[in-house]
C-alpha cells in the first residue's frame, strides 16, 4: 500500500476478521515494513478504517458512492483523566506491560458489550464526519479487537452499540468532574439497556485530556468519557476501555487486562 506523502510502500499482513454475508466485514492486521496496524470495515455500501504507520495516523472515511477520504490526523498532546494515576496518553494496540503481582487466566473467552452514550449534538458531529453512528461504533470495536487479536489474550472480543441520550455535564471543562457527574445516571442507563461498560462520547473540547475512566474492573461504576474527535486517532476509546476492564497506569496495556468474567465482572452476554 502507498500513502500520499510517504515515500515508502507499506507491506501489510491482514486477516478477514468477520464476513458472514449479513454483518459488516472487517479486515485487520499489522504492517510488516514499519511498526503499525491497518483495519478496514465495510458497512451499508460504505468503507472506513484506519492506518497507523509509525507515528503517523490516518483515517479512511466514507466520501460518497465509490469514494473514501484518507485523512492524516495529528497526534494530540492531551492525556488521560486522573493523570497523576494513569500516566501518559495511549500508545496504540501493541503497548503491553504486566504490572507487578498481576495474574490472569487466558482460558476464559469473553464477549464484552460496550454501550456508547451519545448526546444529540455529538451524534450530528459524528454523522457529519464518519457517515453514520454505526460506522463510528464499528471503528471503535475494531480498534480494540485488533489489539486483542495481537495480544496474548485473543479470546476476548468487544461488541459496540450506541444510544442517543442527553447527559448533563458539569460545564466547567474538567473531565474528571464530568465523569463523577455522569457516572450515576449512565450506570442506571447501562443497567436498563444492558451491557458491561458504558462510554459517554462528548465534544467538550477539554483543555488537558481527551478521555477519563473509572479504573476497573468494577461492576458498580464501569463508566468512561471520551471526546469524539480523539475517539479513534489517539486510540482514546481503546485506552479508556482498557482502564474499565483492568488495564492500569501508562498506555493502553491491552495485554494485561483482567480476565473479565473469570475475575468476577459480569461479562459474556
Amino acid at each position: 500500500m502507498s500513502i500520499p506523502g510517504r515515500t515508502d510502500t507499506l507491506q501489510i499482513e491482514t486477516t478477514l476478521v468477520s464476513d458472514d454475508g449479513n454483518t459488516p466485514f472487517s479486515l485487520s492486521g499489522k504492517i510488516l515494513s514499519v511498526s503499525g496496524y491497518l483495519s478496514l470495515i465495510a458497512y451499508g455500501g460504505s468503507y472506513a478504517g484506519f492506518i497507523q504507520a509509525e507515528n503517523e495516523f490516518y483515517e479512511i472515511l466514507p466520501g460518497g458512492t465509490g469514494y473514501q477520504y484518507l485523512i492524516k490526523k495529528p497526534h494530540t498532546t492531551k492525556g488521560c483523566g486522573n493523570e497523576e494515576i494513569e500516566g501518559s496518553p495511549g500508545a496504540g494496540p501493541g503497548d503491553c506491560e504486566i504490572p507487578p503481582g498481576f495474574s490472569f487466566d487466558n482460558d476464559c473467552p469473553s464477549i464484552i458489550s460496550v454501550l456508547l452514550v451519545v448526546q444529540p449534538a455529538v451524534r450530528s458531529w459524528i454523522e457529519a464526519h464518519y457517515g453514520s453512528m454505526e460506522i463510528f461504533s464499528l471503528l471503535g470495536a475494531v480498534s480494540v479487537n485488533l489489539a486483542f487479536y495481537n495480544s496474548d489474550i485473543p479470546n476476548k472480543e468487544v461488541r459496540v452499540e450506541w444510544v442517543e441520550e442527553e447527559i448533563n455535564l458539569a460545564e466547567n471543562q474538567d473531565i474528571d468532574e464530568d465523569l463523577a457527574t455522569v457516572t450515576s445516571a449512565v450506570n442506571a442507563l447501562l443497567s436498563s439497556l444492558g451491557g458491561d461498560v458504558a462510554i459517554v462520547v462528548t465534544n467538550e473540547g477539554y483543555s488537558d485530556a481527551s478521555g477519563a475512566a473509572n479504573v476497573g474492573p468494577d461492576s458498580n461504576t464501569p463508566i468512561a468519557i471520551v471526546e469524539a474527535p480523539y475517539f479513534l486517532s489517539d486510540y482514546v476509546f481503546a485506552h479508556e476501555f482498557g482502564h474499565l476492564i483492568g488495564g492500569a497506569t501508562t498506555g493502553l496495556k491491552i495485554g494485561v487486562m483482567m480476565t473479565l468474567k473469570c475475575a468476577g465482572m459480569p461479562v459474556g452476554k
